[in-house]
């Protein structure tokens, strides 16, 4: 069962939930240029109206599997008051279908550990060593096939 519409989103829908969520309310840090990269593209999960999770795609080369066409997932959010509700997996299913339609191979992240149980439980593959990675909290590469 649905909880969310799951529609195409322009960037700066996305900023207010970004800031609020993954930055603490510092809404110059959810700016990015690779908002405008050409293929960059945004969803938003509606629930009564009200946007209550975003997530962000950018064509970007997986740093271990430079010769597979990747996109690469940022900024995804979800209104705490709405987690655990399926919000970020409809999210990321509707990002997969389209992801998997153009024939793209991988898609990574630099994904908080924090919520790391959240991306195994949906397939990624957790990479490597631990960093800290911006706004300095604890992240690892993570990595899902397509294929």
């Amino acid at each position: 069962m649905s909880i969310a519409e799951i529609q195409r989103i322009a960037a700066a829908d996305t900023y207010y939930l970004r800031a609020r969520v993954l930055r603490d309310g510092d809404s110059a840090a959810v700016r990015v240029p690779d908002d405008d990269l050409p293929g960059a593209w945004h969803l938003g999960a509606r629930h009564s109206g009200a946007l209550v999770g975003v997530a962000s795609f950018y064509p970007r080369s997986c740093p271990l599997a430079t010769d597979v066409a990747a996109t690469q997932l940022r900024f995804m959010a979800v209104d705490p008051a709405m987690r655990g509700r399926g919000i970020g997996r409809q999210l990321l299913d509707r990002a997969l279908r389209e992801l998997r339609k153009e024939k793209t191979g991988i898609l990574w992240a630099n994904g908080r550990d924090t919520a790391l149980d959240f991306y195994t439980r949906l397939g990624f593959t957790v990479v490597g060593d631990g960093f800290n990675h911006e706004p300095g909290l604890p992240h690892h590469l993570i990595i899902l096939g397509l294929s």
